[in-house]
């Protein structure tokens, strides 16, 4: 308990001041006796009862300063708000993927890379990722068709589990690589992400917005088939204002070492069409490229768009104050109606 008005405590000594007062002059008067035996003629419980008045009225001077220092109690409460980002993983499952890199002492497929690194990056890990609870994500997969696997969520459970259940295309009709058109479907999706909330009678507020709208492109081919090419994609996204973060999951390059100043500088080969096309769709679109080849490149990748891409949380402490003075109060009027009525009653006195 609190006090907003503790400046009401230094009446206290003033009341002990008066008590002191009345009680040296009550007791400065007597009257005379013979002796002892009269004395015991006065009942000693009907001297308390004469007294209960007036410690009713010291109480009531109690209770009323403690009402007038108005006592509160607190609740300290937090609150925490969000603006995440909204997100659209968009990932290849073309029969490349199903091609073999490094992941620590052993081997695993593309897919099985892709889908692990994903995983961490949306759920988070111990070691790389904190996860992407606050955000809204979507999952779309691509061979020649593209297809949105999950919608639009707010749970890394569930959306890990739509990532365990992506599968190579293996069926010749359906392969092929159309990151174009791929793109302008996840583009299209965040752009619509407000029909959503007009669809659900949401509310849009600070809290239900989202603080940015980005792709992740993730392939390991050209474009080879769909509608859209691929800058036509990154062009709708860029009307929008969507970024495009794209990566090539690609063999480890080649380099090509040369003579400098006595001096031997390895440099990397230059950036296939295919790498070209992706760096340019980032750039149109304010994002970034990236290549990689293994697990460990490609957690590197999924780690910096991590840190790049943060959502915003704040906590908001909250201390809810509620007066109880009307406690003290009652009390001061309790015992101030039980003395007036004691006083008019049983122990009046009689002039």
């Amino acid at each position: 308990m609190q006090f907003e008005s503790p400046i009401a405590f230094l009446l206290l000594p003033i009341l002990v001041v008066i008590v002191i007062y009345r009680h040296r002059r009550n007791t400065a008067g007597g009257i005379s006796m013979s002796n002892d035996a009269a004395m015991q003629l006065i009942n000693k419980r009907q001297q308390w009862y004469y007294k209960l008045p007036y410690i009713l009225q010291i109480a009531t001077a109690f209770f009323l300063i403690f009402a007038l220092a108005r006592p509160v109690t607190t609740n300290a409460k937090s609150e925490r708000k969000s603006k995440g980002i909204a997100m659209q993983l968009v990932v290849d499952i073309s029969s490349s993927m199903d091609q073999n890199v490094q992941i620590a002492d052993s081997s695993a497929t593309r897919m099985e890379v892709a889908k692990h690194v994903i995983a961490g990056f949306i759920k988070g890990n111990d070691s790389t990722f904190v996860g992407r609870t606050h955000d809204v994500i979507g999952i779309i997969s691509f061979a020649r068709f593209a297809n949105t696997i999950c919608p639009f969520i707010m749970g890394p459970d569930v959306l890990v589990h739509f990532v365990d259940k992506l599968e190579i295309e293996d069926r010749p009709n359906e392969d092929g690589t159309a990151y174009g058109d791929a793109t302008a479907l996840a583009a299209a999706r965040l752009e619509r992400m407000d029909d959503i909330y007009d669809q659900q009678n949401v509310q849009k507020t600070d809290d239900t917005s989202v603080k940015s709208k980005i792709i992740i492109l993730l392939t390991d081919g050209e474009n080879n088939c769909g509608k859209y090419q691929p800058m036509a994609a990154a062009a709708l996204a860029n009307k929008w204002g969507i970024k495009i973060y794209t990566i090539s999951l690609q063999d480890e390059p080649d380099t090509q070492e040369i003579e400098h100043e006595g001096q031997t500088i390895e440099l990397p080969e230059d950036l296939s069409q295919t790498d070209y096309t992706l760096q340019q769709m980032s750039n149109l679109t304010g994002g970034k490229f990236w290549r990689a080849h293994d697990f460990g490149t490609l957690n590197k990748v999924y780690k910096e768009i991590d840190e790049l891409e943060k959502s915003d949380i704040k906590t908001i402490s909250v201390i809810e104050k509620k007066d109880v003075f009307y406690i003290f109060a009652l009390l001061a009027l309790l015992t101030l109606c039980t003395e007036i009525i004691l006083r008019n009653t049983i122990l009046r006195k009689i002039p």
